[in-house]
């Protein structure tokens, strides 16, 4: 995972920590009161400018790259959004002061109401109660999207418990024996939603069209990938050949499944 991590896509930027205002690429708006930001080992108040990063997932390719997979122990989720926020003064980790909060607000022309927030635990999403908005479009000059207020640098996600009015069923997987254990890594990602699973093939919607994502370590910092596009069905059953490729090649493999 750290290979495929290793295109940084990290927005940075150097802002005064009492006039705190990020933007990111994608017209994400965070800001912060003054005094919000404390040292994380003695919790001392921060003055001046701090260094402010934000990973901002909007792509499935991006969230198999970056993110946890788009699911809980509930159900399958549908991602509108992964971010992880991080800040720190001379190298020195910080933390939101107690009582502090970042306000976000993610722009969507047109947002579903469905969606919930969540934060990361265990490589899993968990429901969160943290202020929540969707706000949606009314106008040109009014803000539509998402909004919330939450208290922690770490990461969220703007989801939505996708519920598929079709039968389940369990697939069968299966990779050569030589390529097993924490050398693999198999992943099932959707083609019509936002939904990228580390999954074993179980419990997935008969009839949606899916693309079964292996990639291998091998040796020497060489690796191996094999993506098939299957229709989930009753009995199905994907062989898996990864090929040597380049960890270039790969990323662009995997941009093709956004």
């Amino acid at each position: 995972m750290s290979m495929l991590q290793s295109e940084d896509i990290t927005q940075r930027s150097r802002i005064d920590s009492d006039n705190f205002k990020f933007v990111s690429n994608a017209g994400v708006i965070i800001t912060a009161e003054p005094n919000s930001f404390e040292f994380r080992d003695g919790g001392e108040l921060v003055n001046g400018d701090i260094d402010f990063e934000l990973l901002e997932l909007f792509t499935k390719s991006q969230i198999l790259q970056y993110g946890i997979p788009t699911q809980t122990t509930q159900g399958i989720l549908e991602s509108d959004g992964e971010f992880l926020f991080t800040a720190s003064q001379d190298d020195k980790p910080l933390r939101l002061a107690n009582g502090k909060a970042l306000n976000v607000q993610v722009p969507n022309s047109d947002p579903n109401n469905g969606m919930e927030f969540f934060t990361e635990g265990e490589n899993l999403w968990w429901q969160d109660d943290s202020p929540f908005q969707i706000l949606p479009n009314v106008g040109i000059d009014t803000f539509s999207g998402y909004e919330f207020t939450f208290d922690r640098l770490e990461w969220v996600n703007i989801d939505y418990f996708t519920k598929f009015d079709l039968e389940l069923t369990d697939i069968s997987i299966c990779a050569p024996e030589e390529y097993q254990g924490d050398k693999v890594q198999i992943w099932i990602v959707f083609q019509d939603f936002d939904i990228v699973l580390r999954s074993s093939g179980t419990n997935l919607p008969i009839g949606e069209v899916v693309s079964v994502v292996c990639i291998v370590a091998d040796e020497d910092d060489n690796f191996r990938i094999d993506i098939q596009e299957v229709t989930i069905e009753e009995g199905l059953k994907v062989n898996l050949d990864p090929q040597l490729e380049s960890a270039d090649r790969i990323k662009e493999l995997l941009k093709e499944l956004d």
